[in-house]
Order: structure tokens, then sequence, then C-alpha cells
């Protein structure tokens, strides 16, 4: 992960600026390195929830190992997945994660490694007053638009090729960060999914169909947003504060995929058709007290009392060893 800052988009144009690449400042955030991938379905828990298999597109999951033991995971309810078992380097981190499968010329293209960044929005690396609160639990989130045939916002989808290349920046598809340009010790194709971080206080209901609080795709209601710059513009890190109606702040999350893939982009598709359909979903089924604690351990806190010195809850320190 890196620094970023993103000029306003259209669908003519995809313009971003970003900060030069850099390490991330050790402290006050938290790292979860889950297994690259469970497994793939064509089910999606949160949007299809209680519908009959398949669903509209075949998913890479992470995280929570037993939706890829069910026989339909679109079945699944809060209370069969806190607490079970996971891929992920926190035990206590039974959330799951997913998102449309990702092809090089139609094969699947395996995911060399992959690391949930939780934050304070602000991106503040002190400040053991932060306001940030652990997500609710049972929160369910679709970051992204899966109808999208045009570039989507750099502050919600990017791509780029890892954080130990000459294109460690923010790029709108697989083509334009052209990985086969790259230099550096260990070059990988990234895409980096990032989530909302201001919450309404309210959840939509969780029994059947479409049960996201937040889509970026679907007309639901939307009980979360991405913050705000000191512009006014949306932002995933760097806000300064939240939207109206969205007084509570919750960790800005970002799914970071990395493949071990060196080529131009143009033989790389997604399983939800055009390549900047990406998306992902988060459903919060964490052991809750241990989110909580893992939060203010991790982010509510100040660089002296946080050195990287909680590697159980925050993960190892993100300058040292990554994948």
């Amino acid at each position: 992960m890196h620094k970023t800052a993103h000029l306003s988009l259209t669908v003519a144009a995809f313009v971003i600026a970003s900060f030069a690449a850099m390490p991330i400042p050790a402290g006050a955030h938290m790292s979860v390195h889950c297994n690259p991938e469970n497994g793939r379905r064509e089910a999606d828990p949160i949007v299809t929830n209680d519908a009959s298999l398949p669903s509209a597109h075949l998913h890479t999951f992470l995280g929570n190992l037993l939706l890829d033991d069910m026989p339909n995971p679109n079945k699944a309810v809060y209370g069969d997945l806190v607490g079970k078992a996971t891929a992920c380097t926190n035990v206590a981190d039974s959330a799951a994660y997913w998102f449309p499968t990702v092809f090089k010329a139609g094969v699947p293209l395996p995911i060399d490694g992959q690391t949930n960044y939780y934050r304070d929005f602000d991106f503040d690396q002190e400040d053991a007053n932060s306001p940030v609160r652990a997500f609710p639990k049972d929160a369910r989130l679709v970051a992204g638009n899966g109808g999208a045939t045009n570039p989507q916002p750099g502050y919600i989808v990017s791509w780029g090729c890892g954080e130990f290349s000459g294109r460690n920046t923010t790029y709108a598809d697989p083509e334009e960060a052209a990985c086969d340009t790259a230099t550096g010790a260990k070059v990988r194709l990234s895409m980096r999914i990032h989530f909302p971080s201001c919450w309404d206080g309210a959840s939509n209901n969780h029994a059947t169909g479409n049960t996201a609080d937040f889509s970026g795709t679907h007309p639901v209601t939307q009980h979360y947003a991405y913050g705000l710059s000191a512009t006014g513009s949306p932002a995933s890190f760097n806000a300064e504060r939240c939207p109206s109606g969205y007084p509570f702040e919750v960790p800005a999350l970002v799914m970071v995929q990395r493949f071990d893939y060196q080529g131009d982009g143009t033989n790389i598709g997604v399983s939800s058709g055009d390549i900047h359909s990406i998306h992902g979903d988060f459903w919060n089924t964490w052991v809750q007290p241990s989110l909580t604690k893992a939060i203010n351990r991790c982010i509510k806190t100040t660089n002296t009392d946080h050195p990287h010195g909680f590697p159980g809850d925050c993960g190892p320190d993100p300058n040292g060893s990554r994948v």
C-alpha cells in the first residue's frame, strides 16, 4: 500500500494524481494477511442471499473457510460464519471477503499474495483519540460497480504492479498498469478495492435477497459513504471529514490482491464482464470483541504505544517482509 491522492474522474477520462511510492509508516494500522484464495464459487452471499445457485458470476473467496464448504453459500447467515475457521493470519478475523475471479487468457489467475488493510480514514499515524470505531457486526458492503464499462474512480478501484515495482501507482486497468514495462525487485499485478469509511448508524434487512448495507452497483439504501477530502471530493485515504448524514467513522478497508503476472494486461479479464467491473464484498463476521480490540490497539493508538508491537492483532510490520 502507498499513500495516494485522487482527482475527480469522469467516464471519459481516468485522471489520477498520486504521491510517489513510499513505505507504509509503522503503527496506527492493521494488516491482515490471508491465504491467497479459499476457492471459487458462482455464489454471492450478500447480493443473492438465500437464493439458489448459481449467482451472476464466479467469485474468488478469501478469509472465512465455511463458505467454500457449504453446499450453497448463498444460504449463509451471520451466525454460520462468526468465529469459524479462517485462512487469515488473525484467527479472530472470520470475516468473508470475495471479488470477481480474475483470468489470464480465460484461465483463473492464481493470487500470489493477499492483504486486507484497516486504517484510520484520515491516514493519521498518531491519533490515540481517533473516533474510528469497529465495523458493526454483520455489516455487508459491496465496493465498486459490477456493471461498469468505463474506469471507476481511483479512490474505489485501482491497479498497479506492486510495492516493489517502479509502477507502484494507481492505474485504471491492467493494460494501463503495463507491468511488462515495470522495473523492480518483485513485479506483481496488483488490484486494490477500497471500501467506504463513514456510516450512518443503521443497517438494511439481512433476511433475504440483496442484503447489502452499501453497494456501488445496486439501488439499496446506502448506509455507508466515502470520506471527503479538504476540497469536498470523495477519498479513500486522507479524508478529512464524513459527509452529512454519515457521522460515524469506521476503518478505511482496502483489499489488495497481488498476482504473479508481469504481462502487458491485454490478456487479463474478470468474471463479471468488462475489466472495469471489478468490485469486492466484505461481510463483517469477525469475532466482534476481537475486532474492537484490534481497532483500539492498532488504529486508536500512537507510534509510541504501538511501534507495530502487537503482531497478533495488527499484522506484520509493513516495512518488513511483505507478500
